[in-house]
């Protein structure tokens, strides 16, 4: 159960960031919208690592979060953090 929830995960990760990327290329602001993903995915990564002292739930910032977090952007932060509470 905890495999297919997983790769349920890691699916809807997937689609999200692909949506992403689809709606920025279609756009008429391709960097821009791009960069400011990528600005938000970032201050989402250090905003969840500044407040895990009171909730208990962190995210460790490494080049690998830090990577996907500005490729992605806030869909791969939640999924990082939706891993993170499931296993």
């Amino acid at each position: 159960m905890l495999e297919f929830l997983m790769y349920f995960a890691i699916a809807i990760i997937s689609v999200a960031a692909l949506l992403i990327i689809g709606f920025a290329f279609f756009s008429r602001n391709f960097f821009k919208i791009i960069f400011i993903n990528a600005l938000l995915g970032i201050a989402s990564l250090f905003i969840i690592r500044a407040i895990s002292f009171f909730t208990g739930v962190s995210l460790a910032v490494n080049p690998w979060t830090l990577t996907s977090a500005s490729v992605f952007g806030m869909p791969a932060v939640c999924g990082m953090l939706m891993l993170n509470l499931i296993f």
